[in-house]
């Protein structure tokens, strides 16, 4: 596994890692922009970095985005959706809002642990 350097994270800075690790590993920047798609998360860092390549969105960064700003829309129900705090509705997105912080806990866990990296 190839550890990005300690820097920002960049356009450039990934293109240059990048550029540097198929060099290393004799993988041809040709072959790669004719025959590869990158899937990546919609940074303007990556946006930037594969700007010659064949880039798509990641489905599974664009379905979290939307969970995330769709468990946001309590602070708007009051407005739009009339639910009440002891409303069924609330209390079941009470409960997915709990699941999702534990989860996002768990991974921040894994991540700083170093445990992430192990596997």
């Amino acid at each position: 596994m190839h550890q990005f350097p300690e820097q920002s994270k960049t356009g450039e800075n990934i293109r240059e890692c990048f550029v540097n690790l198929c060099f290393k590993v004799g993988i041809s920047l040709d072959v790669l922009m004719k025959n590869c798609f990158f899937v990546t998360d919609q940074g303007s860092n990556f946006k930037n970095t594969l700007s010659n390549f064949h880039r798509l969105p990641c489905v599974c960064h664009m379905l979290a985005t939307i969970i995330r700003h769709t468990l946001q829309l309590s602070d708007l129900s009051k407005t739009i959706l009339p639910m009440k705090e002891n409303d069924a509705q609330m209390e079941q997105l009470n409960k997915i809002r709990e699941t999702v912080s534990a989860i996002k806990n768990g991974i921040a866990f894994l991540k700083r642990s170093g445990l992430s990296e192990k596997y």
